[in-house]
């Protein structure tokens, strides 16, 4: 990859929750953590929150999708309970 993960996180984690640009970051961060390695789950765990925060239906497709699996589970859990996700809280805490 010509980026190395914290300048994607730079470039579209933080600049666009600045200027409101959540959709577009997460589109293309989906289209950057495609390959669901293992060491893009601090990303993939950033992606989750945010939209959980923001746009919580925009996270629960991509969970449903079953788009990543290197993300902090319990983190993400958390957030899913908040956001009234509550089956989906269930489905994403580990065993």
């Amino acid at each position: 990859m010509l980026l190395n993960v914290i300048d994607i996180f730079v470039l579209v984690i933080l600049w666009p929750a600045q200027r409101n640009l959540i959709r577009e970051a997460t589109a293309f961060l989906l289209d950057v953590l495609k390959p669901n390695l293992p060491e893009h789950g601090f990303l993939q765990t950033k992606v989750l929150e945010i939209n959980l925060v923001t746009f919580p239906n925009v996270a629960d497709a991509i969970l449903a999708n079953g788009m990543f699996s290197h993300y902090d589970r319990p983190r993400i859990a958390q957030l899913c309970e908040k956001a009234g996700l509550y089956v989906r809280a269930l489905q994403v805490m580990p065993c």
